[in-house]
């Protein structure tokens, strides 16, 4: 696939979204329900290769341009990386 534009993190995140879930009444699908319960103990990892290898599939290799979502300094230093 070639997205014209994507998100992209400078690096691994975790996202505990247990207290949404919280809130949900009914579920769509059985699997929702334990998949959020069980957020905090997942991480989302973006290794540097791993960007590096994002960049070059869907940058170069299909035009695809990158909104870059920087959450603390350490991102900006792995986006500068990038650009030089």
């Amino acid at each position: 696939f070639s997205p014209e534009v994507a998100s992209l993190n400078m690096g691994t995140m975790n996202f505990d979204y247990t207290a949404a879930g919280a809130r949900v009444g009914t579920w769509k699908h059985d699997w929702e329900e334990s998949y959020v319960a069980s957020s905090g103990e997942r991480i989302a990892v973006n290794t540097p290769a791993f960007i590096e290898k994002v960049v070059k599939d869907l940058g170069d290799g299909h035009g695809t341009r990158f909104e870059f979502e920087c959450y603390d300094v350490g991102h900006l230093y792995m986006l500068a990386h990038l650009a030089d």
